[in-house]
This record gives structure tokens, C-alpha cells and sequence, in this order.
């Protein structure tokens, strides 16, 4: 079976994004729904509360991650005004750090009734329950009645926006029996202006401080020039010049280290904290450990 290829469209509607006041738009050809990703930070934006895709019917997910286990920590709701749905959760719920809204276009025709929100709403509850996520939600979204006609319709929407979630990288959708290894992500910018993204895989079977408890992975973006970086420590340049990088700087196999600041420093190029640098769910890798550390044990 031939394998087709998929185009995802992202938008910026304010030109810029950050992972703490953040809002994006994604859609995909020939599809009449849209998931917009926004971080909590941005709901103080009046620019944000004042955006028509954020008072369309939607289901939305909550995301942020467990403090115990670090898998991702989601609550499932909808609503027909989900701007101000999320500024509430604003004070309800303090775990999640971003939301992905799963709305539809501008074409009024296409606007998700009361039936379809409950089925979807049910839908992604089951998806993130049957997966590898802590759910926050009390009770079970109840699916509602539907022909089956309307069923094939709504099935092809959630699929579509699964493939946009899992694009944006994250695994809410993965099956339970999916081992999770934490995996953080760095995002900054070449001296051009570029930006490079860079991904880190965390072993905690290997003891903290030793050789591969740390790695930093195939395809990650390494701040160029490669080499004559006196900032450079003596080990990075070795790694630097052994470690096969393409001219653009994408790396071309795994590169282990002992501590998640060497890993930043071999990618950015120079010391930096990798408590502050790395990121997952939108939490620093050294907010995450403070979490852990305030949590009971259990």
C-alpha cells in the first residue's frame, strides 16, 4: 500500500510563539477542523480572548504532566465559549500548562452541535484514558446517540486531529502498553535568527552523573560553527568533530552524556543550565525535579 504523504498548516496569528504565553493554529487541507494550541500564559492576552476560533463550539484537552510518574497529566471538557472555559480552569486547575482546543473552521455550516461535541468529548476521553496519561477528569464524558453515518464523519475528524497532536509532539494518544521515556526538548535561535530544536531522551535506569543517563538525539538541530568555539570545552569539540552533522547541523546518531547541561552546552555551544534549557509539557526539566521532590511518595 502506498504511503501518502500528509501537510500540516501552521499559523502564528501574532508572529511569534513561546512556550509560556504561546498561541498557535494548525489545520490540514481539505479539513473542516482546526486545533489550536494555547499556552496558559496567553489567556492574559486580550488578544487571544478576543480570537473567533476560541468562541466556537470545541472540545479541549488541559495538558501538563504528573509530578510523580512525569507522564502527561490531561483533563478532557468542551464548550461552546472555550476562552472563557480555560480562563476558568485559570484557578480550578493548576497542573496544566498548555491547551489544545479542537474546533472547527470559520465556515458557519461547520460548527460541532451539542450531539457531535458530546461524541468527540467521549472520544478523546477514551483515547487519553486507554493511554499512557493520568487522567484528571471525575467522570466519563457520555458519547450520545448518532447514526452511523454521523460516527464515520466524527471518527475522521478525530483522527485528523490526532495527527495534528502528535505532531506538535505530544503522546497523549500513545497506547498504555508504549513504554515513556521521559524526552525533553530545547528550542532556541542561531545567530541568524533560525530557530534549531534539539531533543533529549532521559534513562533512569542508568544512576544519575553516569555516561548515558542523558542523550541527546538523531535528527536534534547543534548550534553551528561545528569547531573554534573557545567557549567549547575540550570534550565537546571531540564530540563535535566525530559526531557526523549535516551542514545545516541536524545530527546524525545519538550523542550520550552524564548530565542534562553538558547535553545543552554540546548543542548550544556554550555553558548553559539544562535545569532551565530542556523542557517537557512546558515545564523546565529543573521545575519538573522540584515537582517530584515536593510530591509525596506513593
Amino acid at each position: 500500500m502506498m504511503i501518502r504523504s500528509k501537510t500540516v498548516k501552521l499559523n502564528l496569528p501574532f508572529g511569534h510563539f513561546s512556550f509560556e504565553q504561546g498561541y498557535m493554529e494548525c489545520r490540514m487541507p481539505n479539513w473542516t477542523g482546526m486545533v489550536c494550541r494555547v499556552q496558559r500564559g496567553a489567556l492574559a492576552d486580550e488578544r487571544v480572548a478576543r480570537l473567533e476560533t476560541l468562541k466556537r463550539p470545541s472540545v479541549y484537552i488541559l495538558i501538563g504532566a504528573d509530578a510523580v510518574s512525569l507522564r502527561p497529566r490531561v483533563y478532557v471538557g468542551q464548550s461552546v465559549q472555550p476562552a472563557q472555559r480555560l480562563r476558568d480552569h485559570l484557578a480550578k486547575k493548576d497542573f496544566w500548562d498548555t491547551a489544545l482546543v479542537i474546533t472547527t473552521n470559520e465556515d458557519p455550516h461547520c460548527a460541532l452541535g451539542a450531539t457531535e461535541l458530546n461524541y468527540l468529548e467521549n472520544c478523546f476521553w477514551d483515547l487519553v484514558a486507554a493511554g499512557v496519561n493520568t487522567v484528571d477528569n471525575d467522570q466519563t464524558p457520555r458519547a450520545g446517540s448518532l447514526t452511523l453515518e454521523e460516527i464515520d464523519v466524527l471518527e475522521e475528524f478525530v483522527e485528523r486531529a490526532r495527527l495534528i497532536v502528535a505532531t506538535l509532539g505530544y503522546r497523549i494518544f500513545e497506547p498504555a502498553g508504549v513504554p515513556l521515556v521521559p524526552l525533553y526538548t530545547m528550542v532556541c535561535k542561531f545567530a541568524d535568527g533560525r530557530r534549531f530544536e534539539a531533543q533529549l531522551r532521559e534513562n533512569e535506569e542508568v544512576p544519575p552523573k553516569q555516561e548515558g543517563r542523558f542523550t541527546v538525539l538523531k535528527g536534534s538541530m547543534i548550534a553551528l560553527p561545528l569547531c573554534g568555539q573557545p567557549s567549547l570545552y575540550k570534550r565537546d569539540r571531540a564530540l563535535r568533530l566525530q559526531a557526523p552533522v549535516d551542514a545545516q547541523g541536524k545530527l546524525q546518531r545519538d550523542v550520550s552524556f552524564k548530565s542534562a547541561s553538558a547535553a545543552a552546552r554540546y548543542v548550544v555551544g556554550c555553558p548553559v543550565s539544562g535545569n532551565k534549557y530542556w523542557r517537557m509539557h512546558g515545564k523546565t526539566l529543573g521545575e519538573i525535579r522540584r515537582m517530584r521532590c515536593s510530591s509525596p511518595a506513593v
